[in-house]
């Protein structure tokens, strides 16, 4: 399949009615258009709250330590999630290998908890669809509540649970959230036009905007992320964006990921 660039100008212009006495003199022969991309995910499945980590507990679990997990522990307690994805190797984008998991979309992770004690640290580090390292860091901020993450993962590295305490009688899940990352930077959230879900249109899609400021392991996505409204199930979601600063890598894939 072939591809051409419509224009590398900075702007594009359509039409024949400039009037230098009206719109001043820039010269442009007409109004500038902005054309929408299209961004698709082909099958993201229902979000899955223990994919990654099932049920962690006793010694799984850390007391005033750190306990990591890794592909390499697969189908080992608590990895053994019949449906955890196998491990694999990738090419990094700075040509490194990686032995990851491998998720069906760019998404965010979530974090469930029965009495995990508060200011328990979970720390995922990964990769986006572009392979760029990403690092986020997710608090479980009182005891007994879920950790939602905000940053979208295509891989995943190593997962790594910290506590000062002992949180060794708890229970612990890390999965799939419902946050789907968008393929380049949504400067703002008026600049999504519309999405679908199996070909119907979803007017309640909850969408966040891109990060512009430096990332950090606790900042958003750094193109942004939509939530449909009606939960993944398999099928393909179609979404329409305005790219709004195509000539720069910076405004099309968004600030430097953290950890990149």
């Amino acid at each position: 399949m072939s591809k051409h660039n419509l224009s590398g100008a900075d702007e594009v212009f359509i039409g024949g009615g400039y009037d230098p006495s009206a719109f001043g003199v820039n010269g442009a022969r007409g109004v500038p258009v902005v054309l929408p991309t299209r961004a698709t995910w082909a099958a993201p499945a229902v979000a899955d709250a223990d994919l990654l980590i099932v049920a962690a507990t006793s010694t799984e679990l850390p007391n005033n330590a750190t306990k990591t997990y890794t592909p390499a522990t697969n189908g080992t307690s608590p990895t053994d999630n019949g449906s955890v994805p196998a491990a694999a190797t990738i090419t990094t984008s700075t040509g490194a290998t990686a032995t990851v998991w491998t998720l069906d979309a760019p998404r965010n992770l979530a974090i469930t908890t029965t009495t995990a004690a508060a200011d328990t640290v979970i720390t995922i580090t990964g990769y986006d669809e572009y392979k760029v390292k990403v690092i986020e860091t997710i608090t479980i901020a009182t005891a007994a509540s879920a950790g939602v993450g905000v940053k979208a993962f295509k891989y995943v590295e190593s997962i790594a649970i910290y506590s000062a305490g002992d949180i060794t009688t708890d229970t612990i899940n890390i999965g799939t959230g419902s946050k789907l990352g968008l393929p380049y930077k949504l400067a703002k959230k008026s600049d999504l036009i519309r999405a679908y879900h199996t070909g119907a249109m979803d007017d309640s899609v909850t969408v966040v905007a891109a990060v512009t400021t430096t990332a950090t392991a606790t900042t958003g996505d750094v193109r942004g992320t939509i939530t449909m409204n009606s939960a993944l199930d398999g099928n393909e979601i179609v979404a329409y964006m305005i790219v709004a600063d195509r000539q720069t890598p910076e405004g099309i894939r968004g600030v430097d990921q953290y950890g990149g």
